[in-house]
């Protein structure tokens, strides 16, 4: 008995090193026949990312829109600080409501705050949207594609949580008599400025009606924000917008409503 169970386990065994086999064979051929169709032309192989002008603008264009957000942050919605800045605790703070006059409401310097925000990007990433362009056209080109770039313009916008680029363009690389185009390209950097541009606007809105504003009634509808608001020996007024779960802030100076000193 212990003699057939031994022999019929003996055979299952070798019939399952023969499928084994088999497949291991199967599995050789198909690699064999797809190199040698590639080698032929006979079939298209998808790209590697270096390749896909998608994935390369996407790295390039990300890590140039990041300093261009950061430059944002530390300046107070701008790439570069204006004239009219207030010295608080070393830094100078950009006015986004001033009036000279005492008693006087103020003028909002950026009325729409996220159009002025973008467009501060735009303008930033003008030459970096170019250098990246001619960048993958150069390594492209080095990898022996023929290379035709069509730039007709970019656009920066702000939406919640994120910071996006997209360019209006096509590509068209060409090789061994294989033709692909590629058009339209997007790249984005996740970043709390939109919302934090929503509530300095909110804030500026009230002071330049109001001559104050209520910003713990804003940190009651907005949990993430925490804001603060710090009136000068000179009464006038820095407000700091934080967006507590990822700690970028933006700070700004108002004088607004002033009352003279009292002689």
């Amino acid at each position: 008995m212990n003699s057939l169970k031994n022999l019929v386990f003996a055979e299952n065994k070798k019939g399952q090193i023969t499928i084994f086999i088999i497949l291991a064979i199967l599995i050789v051929a198909a690699i064999i026949m797809v190199f040698f169709l590639y080698e032929n032309n006979g079939l298209t192989i998808k790209p590697g990312s270096s390749d896909v002008p998608q994935d390369f603008l996407s790295s390039c264009l990300n890590e140039n829109l990041e300093k261009g957000v950061d430059l944002v942050f530390e300046n107070s919605g701008y790439i570069v600080l204006p004239e009219n800045t207030k010295n608080y605790n070393g830094r100078n703070i950009p006015y986004l409501c001033y009036t000279s006059e005492y008693r006087l409401k103020c003028i909002v310097a950026e009325p729409v705050l996220v159009e002025h925000l973008s467009d501060e990007l735009h303008s930033y990433m003008k030459s970096e949207v170019a250098g990246c362009l001619n960048l993958f056209k150069e390594e492209s080109t080095s990898k022996g594609y023929q290379v035709n770039v069509v730039n007709n313009g970019f656009s920066v916008s702000l939406v919640p949580d994120k910071v996006k680029v997209n360019i209006d363009g096509k590509i068209t690389l060409n090789k061994a008599e294989e033709q692909r185009s590629f058009d339209n390209f997007e790249s984005y950097v996740n970043s709390p400025l939109y919302e934090i541009a929503v509530i300095v606007h909110k804030i500026i809105e009230q002071e330049a009606k109001y001559c104050n504003s209520d910003y713990v009634a804003l940190m009651r509808a907005n949990h993430w924000v925490d804001i603060t608001k710090d009136q000068t020996g000179d009464d006038e007024k820095i407000y700091t917008v934080k967006d507590t779960k990822s700690g970028k802030s933006l700070q700004f100076a108002m004088r607004n409503c002033v009352l003279p000193t009292p002689s």
